[in-house]
């Protein structure tokens, strides 16, 4: 698999995910990655999500803004390793968690998405699970796979630890702290952990992508 293949599957497959889901709508959107790079995030994957390019977004400060408006209905939080030291974030409406293991590394790279499905017109869920990290290298240059199924019940069981975990790490480092919640962190996380554990949102079984 060549790295300019490898980059046009990780991108179509967010694409077909975000093209399953009611465009006006709102969604929440999780990433979970490894190693994190804010600015590549947020030229080439952001815009993705709302259905802009990265090219409208260069040197056009009236594209950000309206894609930072787009950000208050579709609700997106990054969870990265605090191990690499991710920079600073920009200042467009996203949240980002960086966590840590005592003895190990955060190391899941998935995106899990939350709106009206388009097709029914009822909500949903989709999971897309890979090997390529929220960067550069992950999404144009290393050779990576990534695959994507609408969340039923067993999906959503094996999520949902995850997801209560997270918000309980972001309870622990937001608490009481004098810390700028961006983005909405732990609502997001409680929002995605309450439609996980609601069979109203979940498919019947898992279809092909």
């Amino acid at each position: 698999m060549s790295g300019s293949a490898t980059r046009t599957r990780m991108r179509e497959t967010l694409e077909s995910i975000r093209d399953r889901f009611v465009a006006d709508g709102e969604r929440i959107v999780l990433f979970t990655t490894f190693n994190f790079v804010p600015g590549f995030f947020e030229t080439n994957v952001l815009p993705l999500l709302v259905g802009e390019s990265a090219e409208d977004l260069k040197n056009n400060p009236q594209v950000r803004y309206g894609l930072n408006d787009e950000l208050r209905e579709l609700r997106c939080l990054v969870v990265c390793d605090q191990s690499t030291q991710p920079p600073a974030k920009g200042d467009l409406r996203y949240g980002l968690l960086p966590v840590g293991l005592p003895n190990g590394r955060f190391h899941p790279k998935l995106m899990l998405m939350a709106g009206k499905l388009r097709e029914t017109g009822k909500p949903g869920m989709w999971l897309a699970v890979g090997s390529g990290n929220l960067s550069l290298s992950g999404w144009a240059i290393n050779r990576e796979v990534i695959g994507a199924v609408p969340v039923c019940l067993q999906h959503a069981e094996a999520m949902l630890p995850l997801l209560q975990w997270l918000l309980a790490t972001a309870n622990d480092q937001l608490r009481g702290r004098d810390v700028k919640e961006e983005g909405g962190v732990r609502a997001i996380l409680g929002d995605l952990a309450t439609r996980l554990g609601d069979r109203a949102w979940l498919a019947r079984f898992a279809a092909d992508a």
